[in-house]
């Protein structure tokens, strides 16, 4: 998630919120990981949406706050194979922070 939206995982105000908890919020209140589109970094370079979209919803899964609900390493590894194809990384630029 941090890579993605280029946020700490806790975000420096009174609350201290965790980034999980603003996108689980916002898939909450919207019903979908579309609206977290906004919270990526513009400074990653162009990443096609669904890999993008893609990426965050594994990392909401990942960090679920229920176990049961995390997908197995298995899962992640299948997603990825499927998801990510070379040539489209290629031309995408990587910032860190």
């Amino acid at each position: 998630m941090e890579t993605l939206t280029g946020r700490k995982v806790r975000e420096e105000t009174p609350k201290h919120t965790l980034l999980r908890d603003v996108l689980s919020g916002e898939v909450e209140d919207t019903g979908s990981v579309d609206s977290c589109l906004q919270y990526l970094d513009p400074r990653a370079g162009l990443c096609p949406h669904s890999m993008s979209f893609t990426l965050l919803r594994l990392a909401l899964d990942c960090t679920s706050t229920r176990p049961r609900n995390r997908p197995t390493m298995e899962n992640v590894s299948q997603l990825n194979t499927v998801q990510c194809n070379p040539v489209q990384f290629s031309s995408i630029q990587f910032y860190f922070i």
